[in-house]
């Protein structure tokens, strides 16, 4: 018998020792019939309670798995992005060209193997003309269509190995992985100039497109793909300046001159912090009654090593640079300052102006004209005092913007002068849509004004346009008495040029001012002549 039956018959007198009453048997059947209660009740509970885990367990179970399928599915949408993101750092999004950073990896490559390699840089003559004058949008499409143009250029060169990416912008590179001598790069060359002498198109449109191109065969002394590009970079730039189409080698030579440019720039920065910069005077004079009109102002460099450089020494680097702006800025400021000062002293008159030359990169300042109306304010000058020249490249590089600008500047008094007209091909057609007060003639047509005659016809058509305009006319670069008298036959304006003065200092004005006894005696020099 289980002992704990036992215990529970013993608790009610129903043991073996005992004698059975009915009571003691039905506490006993009480008893028993309890505990089975709570068992059923504990059974029932325990059932139940595995019954509600089941349904939690499936639950669970059911939302592990659409957790699982979201897991899968942001992770293949990672995978997409990072896909992208590697695609977009190593592929031009607009060419399908390998990018830039490609690009370094595989020259990188190619120099860690010791490969002989060459490469080519390019970039498209004139594309700025494009984006400008059409908009982006077909710069683009011509982007595109010259990346095809290398594909199709390319493709014949397997020996080479040719790698052609996108650098940014219209700049281009190919990379000549495998190469057997500088002739089959030549070769490589040629392909790529032959490809551009059919028209690319784009949509509609059409355009006879030509690239610069240096070249550079790579050398053991190379351990930086960075340095490679700066060099091939640097060939192109020789390229381009020497005229459209060109292809230039990089060689050593240019490396030294590249290295002088770079500290002609960190000079230019130095210059404009020291105020290296200064103005000469050039006296402008009626060529009608031999008055003083105008002085035009003349850049200098008083450098403290290389003594006072002319500007076709560092304007163009000035103006590449970037640092011309504040040159320009300073320069601005210091004629309107001078020419204040000398009439306040009663050096000059009050019809006296004076021109500052105002450059391309300058007029692309959103700010140009604040600062020119600011200058004039803070020295008392009247904005009618001041002349500003502009040449036909600065106007063509943005006519409507230009235009803006310059309409502007005479609203406030200013007088805007076209300078070296006749240097370029499209002064004739943009004389009568921009708001000019004066042209200037170049000094290459008044040089032989008095001696050719053809020379004499073209000044003498340019004074009667410029009139019929209702424009008046200098010409520049006068050194001799013929010359005056030819220009006043034609009935020019006014008239600059060393037969009056050379470009003075500024401390040598006043005393020139006060030996020019007011006018020249322009009848009787052309009497003499």
């Amino acid at each position: 018998m289980h002992r704990t039956l036992q215990r529970q018959l013993r608790k009610h007198g129903l043991g073996p020792e005992h004698a059975p009453s009915a009571d003691a048997w039905a506490a006993f059947v009480r008893e028993v019939a309890r505990s089975y209660d709570g068992h059923d009740e504990h059974r029932y509970l325990l059932q139940r309670a595995m019954e509600i885990s089941a349904e939690e367990m499936r639950a669970l179970a059911q939302s592990l798995a659409s957790k699982n399928a979201l897991l899968e599915l942001e992770i293949q949408e990672h995978a997409r992005t990072a896909a992208k993101l590697r695609y977009a750092a190593t592929y031009d999004s607009l060419t399908g060209l390998p990018s830039r950073r490609a690009l370094l990896d595989e020259l990188a490559q190619r120099i860690s193997l010791g490969a002989r390699y060459a490469v080519l840089f390019l970039d498209l003559d004139d594309f700025k003309v494009i984006n400008d004058s059409l908009g982006h949008e077909v710069g683009d499409h011509v982007l595109r269509g010259v990346a095809d143009r290398l594909r199709e250029a390319l493709a014949p060169l397997d020996s080479l190995a040719p790698y052609a990416s996108r650098l940014g912008g219209d700049e281009f590179v190919v990379l000549l992985r495998t190469v057997s001598d500088e002739r089959s790069v030549l070769r490589a060359v040629e392909r790529i100039r032959d490809a551009f002498t059919r028209p690319v198109v784009a949509g509609q449109q059409s355009f006879a497109l030509s690239a610069s191109v240096g070249m550079l065969i790579g050398k053991p002394e190379y351990l930086d793909a960075h340095d490679v590009l700066r060099d091939a970079d640097t060939a192109m730039y020789r390229a381009k300046v020497s005229g459209k189409g060109r292809c230039a080698v990089f060689n050593d030579y240019m490396h030294a001159e590249n290295l002088d440019r770079m500290r002609l720039i960190q000079d230019l920065w130095h210059g404009i912090e020291r105020r290296e910069f200064v103005l000469a005077y050039q006296p402008v004079i009626d060529a009608t009654n031999g008055r003083l009109a105008a002085f035009e102002t003349l850049l200098r460099w008083k450098h403290p090593t290389r003594g006072m450089v002319q500007p076709d020494n560092f304007i163009e680097v000035a103006e590449h640079s970037g640092a011309i702006v504040d040159i320009g800025r300073q320069a601005i400021d210091s004629a309107c300052a001078q020419l204040a000062g000398w009439t306040r002293l009663g050096v000059l008159g009050d019809s006296v102006r004076v021109s500052v030359n105002i450059s391309k990169r300058q007029m692309s300042e959103d700010g140009i004209l604040d600062h020119i109306f600011d200058a004039c304010a803070r020295h008392r000058l009247s904005p009618e005092r001041l002349i500003l020249e502009v040449t036909e490249s600065t106007v063509m590089a943005d006519l409507e913007r230009v235009s803006a600008v310059l309409d502007t500047a005479r609203a406030h008094g200013c007088l805007v002068y076209m300078d070296d007209f006749g240097t370029g091909l499209s002064s004739i057609s943009t004389l009568h849509r921009m708001p000019f007060d004066t042209v200037k003639i170049d000094r290459s047509f008044v040089r032989h004004v008095s001696t050719d005659r053809a020379h004499a016809a073209v000044v003498q058509s340019i004074v009667t346009l410029a009139h019929n305009l209702g424009l008046t006319v200098v010409a520049e670069g006068v050194e001799h008495l013929g010359q005056l008298a030819q220009l006043q036959a034609c009935d020019c304006d006014f008239v600059q040029g060393y037969l009056f003065s050379r470009p003075l200092p500024v401390e040598d004005v006043p005393d020139w001012v006060a030996a020019s006894d007011s006018a020249f005696k322009l009848d009787s020099i052309r009497d003499a002549a």
